[in-house]
């Protein structure tokens, strides 16, 4: 319980928005319960976990569009990204490239929750993006989250 209350807490912050879509909530309440229970087990498994202030994010996308992360990551680190959306979507995926554009790793799996651990091996700069790959709604679009953590 205490741990839900956390990441609730750390979430509210991030995602504090005066009116939310039904939804952009469905999206946030999914990353959420996706989160919670990526950290319990890692959490179970020895892991300390770590959620920064600023551990995620909302977007309102087309199907096709992506939501691009980039930056230093840093050698010994692991870091751990997860996405998901609302039920307007049918698949969500995580790719990891290094700084000249080759895929390290391809997150494409079925659904719309996705998530990867990433450990570099070297200091490096790097780009992860969080793709909207299928929907079933008629507009072609849905509310997709991610959050990024770090575990020691």
């Amino acid at each position: 319980m205490m741990k839900r209350i956390l990441v609730c807490i750390v979430i509210t912050g991030v995602f504090s928005c005066v009116f939310l879509h039904a939804s952009e909530e469905e999206a946030i309440e999914n990353l959420l319960t996706y989160a919670e229970a990526a950290i319990v087990y890692l959490q179970n498994e020895g892991y300390a976990v770590t959620v920064p202030d600023d551990a995620g994010q909302i977007f309102y996308m087309q199907e096709g569009q992506y939501i691009q992360i980039d930056g230093t990551f840093y050698y010994g680190t692991n870091y751990v990204f997860i996405a998901s959306a609302s039920s307007e979507a049918t698949d969500v995926d995580i790719e990891v490239y290094d700084n000249n554009w080759n895929l390290i790793f391809n997150g494409n799996t079925d659904g719309i929750d996705s998530d990867v651990i990433l450990t570099p091996s070297v200091t490096m700069e790097m780009h992860v993006m969080v793709k909207l790959t299928g929907v079933k709604t008629a507009n072609r679009a849905a509310h997709v989250g991610f959050l990024m953590f770090y575990v020691q």
